[in-house]
Protein backbone atom coordinates (compact mmCIF):
# COMPACT_ATOMS: atom_id res chain seq x y z
CA UNK A 1 0.00 0.00 0.00
CA UNK A 2 2.80 2.23 1.32
CA UNK A 3 4.43 1.82 -2.83
CA UNK A 4 0.96 2.89 -4.41
CA UNK A 5 0.35 6.04 -2.46
CA UNK A 6 4.26 7.26 -2.97
CA UNK A 7 3.82 6.31 -6.77
CA UNK A 8 0.48 8.26 -6.96
CA UNK A 9 2.25 11.35 -4.98
CA UNK A 10 5.04 11.02 -7.24
CA UNK A 11 2.68 11.15 -10.33
CA UNK A 12 1.23 14.20 -9.40
CA UNK A 13 4.18 15.94 -8.07
CA UNK A 14 5.57 15.18 -11.32
CA UNK A 15 2.51 16.56 -13.23
CA UNK A 16 2.47 19.90 -11.28
CA UNK A 17 5.79 20.44 -11.48
CA UNK A 18 5.05 20.79 -15.63
CA UNK A 19 3.26 24.14 -15.51
CA UNK A 20 5.61 27.11 -14.17
CA UNK A 21 3.68 28.92 -11.94
CA UNK A 22 3.59 31.95 -13.80
CA UNK A 23 1.66 30.21 -16.80
CA UNK A 24 -1.69 31.63 -17.08
CA UNK A 25 -3.98 32.79 -19.90
CA UNK A 26 -2.85 34.94 -22.32
CA UNK A 27 -3.53 38.69 -22.59
CA UNK A 28 -4.77 38.53 -25.76
CA UNK A 29 -6.67 41.74 -25.63
CA UNK A 30 -4.03 44.93 -25.85
CA UNK A 31 -3.86 48.73 -26.21
CA UNK A 32 -0.81 50.27 -27.33
CA UNK A 33 -0.11 53.42 -27.56
CA UNK A 34 3.46 54.26 -29.47
CA UNK A 35 5.64 57.46 -31.13
CA UNK A 36 6.33 57.16 -34.43
CA UNK A 37 9.45 55.20 -34.64
CA UNK A 38 7.46 52.59 -32.47
CA UNK A 39 10.60 52.28 -29.84
CA UNK A 40 8.75 53.97 -26.88
CA UNK A 41 4.66 51.88 -26.28
CA UNK A 42 2.68 51.61 -23.58
CA UNK A 43 1.34 48.69 -23.46
CA UNK A 44 -2.07 47.48 -21.41
CA UNK A 45 -3.08 44.05 -21.80
CA UNK A 46 -5.90 41.82 -20.23
CA UNK A 47 -7.19 38.38 -21.05
CA UNK A 48 -10.96 40.37 -20.53
CA UNK A 49 -11.50 42.34 -23.90
CA UNK A 50 -14.04 44.85 -21.41
CA UNK A 51 -11.76 45.40 -18.36
CA UNK A 52 -11.55 48.41 -16.33
CA UNK A 53 -7.83 48.96 -17.54
CA UNK A 54 -8.12 48.66 -21.16
CA UNK A 55 -11.25 50.92 -20.93
CA UNK A 56 -9.00 53.65 -18.89
CA UNK A 57 -6.41 53.17 -21.28
CA UNK A 58 -8.14 53.83 -24.33
CA UNK A 59 -10.50 56.94 -22.51
CA UNK A 60 -6.68 58.57 -22.00
CA UNK A 61 -5.69 57.67 -25.48
CA UNK A 62 -8.86 59.49 -26.69
CA UNK A 63 -8.32 62.59 -23.83
CA UNK A 64 -4.74 63.09 -24.91
CA UNK A 65 -5.73 63.53 -28.16
CA UNK A 66 -3.96 60.21 -29.96
CA UNK A 67 -4.27 59.09 -33.76
CA UNK A 68 -6.48 55.65 -33.43
CA UNK A 69 -3.85 54.10 -36.13
CA UNK A 70 -5.23 50.26 -36.30
CA UNK A 71 -6.53 47.10 -34.78
CA UNK A 72 -5.02 43.90 -35.53
CA UNK A 73 -6.79 40.36 -35.01
CA UNK A 74 -5.90 37.23 -33.64
CA UNK A 75 -8.68 35.62 -35.96
CA UNK A 76 -10.02 36.04 -39.30
CA UNK A 77 -12.77 37.82 -40.22
CA UNK A 78 -12.03 40.80 -37.48
CA UNK A 79 -13.14 38.44 -35.38
CA UNK A 80 -12.35 39.65 -31.33
CA UNK A 81 -12.84 35.80 -30.23
CA UNK A 82 -8.67 35.14 -30.18
CA UNK A 83 -8.07 38.58 -29.60
CA UNK A 84 -7.09 42.27 -30.92
CA UNK A 85 -4.43 44.80 -30.21
CA UNK A 86 -5.76 48.65 -30.81
CA UNK A 87 -2.63 50.67 -31.95
CA UNK A 88 -2.55 54.47 -31.01
CA UNK A 89 0.41 57.14 -32.27
CA UNK A 90 1.37 59.98 -30.28
CA UNK A 91 2.83 61.94 -33.06
CA UNK A 92 -0.43 63.49 -34.36
CA UNK A 93 -2.07 62.32 -37.88
CA UNK A 94 -0.89 60.17 -39.82
CA UNK A 95 1.32 61.59 -42.48
CA UNK A 96 3.39 59.86 -45.84
CA UNK A 97 6.28 58.30 -42.90
CA UNK A 98 3.40 57.13 -40.51
CA UNK A 99 3.73 54.85 -37.67
CA UNK A 100 6.09 51.92 -36.75
CA UNK A 101 5.80 49.05 -34.64
CA UNK A 102 8.60 45.97 -34.11
CA UNK A 103 6.48 43.96 -31.68
CA UNK A 104 9.75 43.67 -29.89
CA UNK A 105 9.38 43.58 -25.82
CA UNK A 106 5.84 43.62 -24.06
CA UNK A 107 4.58 43.71 -27.89
CA UNK A 108 6.05 40.18 -28.65
CA UNK A 109 3.15 38.33 -27.49
CA UNK A 110 1.63 39.22 -30.94
CA UNK A 111 4.15 37.97 -32.57
CA UNK A 112 3.17 35.51 -35.86
CA UNK A 113 -0.09 35.77 -34.43
CA UNK A 114 -2.21 38.52 -36.83
CA UNK A 115 -5.00 36.81 -39.28
CA UNK A 116 -6.55 40.29 -40.33
CA UNK A 117 -6.57 44.38 -39.50
CA UNK A 118 -8.85 47.02 -39.55
CA UNK A 119 -7.17 50.57 -40.50
CA UNK A 120 -8.78 54.06 -38.93
CA UNK A 121 -8.23 57.19 -41.13
CA UNK A 122 -5.94 58.55 -42.18
CA UNK A 123 -3.62 55.49 -41.80
CA UNK A 124 -5.15 53.41 -44.65
CA UNK A 125 -1.67 51.59 -46.27
CA UNK A 126 0.43 48.75 -44.14
CA UNK A 127 3.08 47.45 -45.11
CA UNK A 128 3.80 44.01 -43.04
CA UNK A 129 7.04 42.24 -42.70
CA UNK A 130 7.55 38.67 -41.36
CA UNK A 131 10.87 39.74 -38.90
CA UNK A 132 10.61 42.19 -36.50
CA UNK A 133 12.93 45.34 -37.19
CA UNK A 134 14.24 44.37 -40.49
CA UNK A 135 12.69 46.30 -43.43
CA UNK A 136 14.18 44.41 -46.49
CA UNK A 137 12.66 40.81 -44.77
CA UNK A 138 9.33 39.70 -47.14
CA UNK A 139 7.00 42.76 -46.99
CA UNK A 140 3.41 42.99 -48.16
CA UNK A 141 1.91 46.71 -48.99
CA UNK A 142 -2.44 46.70 -48.31
CA UNK A 143 -4.26 49.66 -48.61
CA UNK A 144 -7.29 49.60 -45.95
CA UNK A 145 -8.35 46.79 -44.05
CA UNK A 146 -7.67 43.42 -44.41
CA UNK A 147 -10.46 41.08 -43.81
CA UNK A 148 -7.81 37.89 -44.02
CA UNK A 149 -4.13 38.47 -44.60
CA UNK A 150 -4.11 34.76 -46.54
CA UNK A 151 -2.48 31.51 -45.66
CA UNK A 152 1.27 32.61 -47.00
CA UNK A 153 1.21 35.84 -44.04
CA UNK A 154 -1.11 34.05 -41.69
CA UNK A 155 0.11 34.29 -38.38
CA UNK A 156 4.07 35.17 -39.45
CA UNK A 157 3.80 39.49 -38.95
CA UNK A 158 6.33 40.80 -36.69
CA UNK A 159 6.10 44.25 -38.42
CA UNK A 160 4.05 47.20 -39.13
CA UNK A 161 4.30 50.15 -40.54
CA UNK A 162 1.00 52.12 -41.12
CA UNK A 163 0.99 55.85 -43.18
CA UNK A 164 -1.08 57.62 -45.71
CA UNK A 165 -1.90 56.06 -48.66
CA UNK A 166 1.42 56.58 -51.29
Amino acid sequence: MKKAVFALLGCVIAVGSSTPASAGPADDFCVGVTDESGQRTKLTCDVKPDSGKLKAARAEAIAANRQDLITWYNDAGWSTAGGWYEWWGTAGPCDREGYKTTMTGDQTVWRNKISSWRVWAPCDSVMSYDVAGVESSASRRDNGSVWYVGDDWNDTIEMFRVSLRP
